[in-house]
């Protein structure tokens, strides 16, 4: 009965991480989208010319 409980809490605890992980990634997924329409990480235009040569 024991060995069937921690298999249990193990498991348990392995789906929250992975729900985590779900979470997380879509939260930073959402938020590079917001960084990449902010002007200000964007490229500077002399840079962008440089490396399209």
């Amino acid at each position: 009965m024991r060995i069937l409980q921690e298999q249990y809490e193990e498991i348990t605890v392995k789906l929250l991480m992975a729900r985590f992980a779900e979470t997380e990634r879509k939260r930073l997924l959402e938020e590079n989208e917001e960084l990449r329409k902010d002007p200000f990480y964007l490229p500077a235009e002399q840079k962008t010319n440089e490396l399209s040569q």
